[in-house]
């Protein structure tokens, strides 16, 4: 599992990277939005899959995961 994280975490870093570089993000430390975006991501399948154990009717990890990556991509984009 650790050398999956760290590759997937790399090639997020990749694409932020190549991102900033084209002026489609914004100019932050690359390593800290990857963080940002891995930590967001882990959070909420841990959070969502916490109340599907509770209630299994409530298994919403796509929605969420659909409307965080959303939100986390217009504060991504340069204005």
């Amino acid at each position: 599992i650790k050398t999956h994280s760290i590759h997937a975490h790399g090639a997020i870093t990749d694409v932020v990277r190549q991102g900033i570089e084209q002026g489609i993000f914004i100019d932050e430390h690359p390593v800290a939005i990857a963080d940002v975006l891995w930590a967001s991501y882990a959070g909420i399948v841990l959070w969502v899959d916490s109340k599907r154990l509770l209630n299994n009717q409530k298994d919403f990890v796509k929605p969420t995961l659909k409307t965080a990556f959303k939100i986390i991509s217009k504060g991504l984009k340069k204005e």
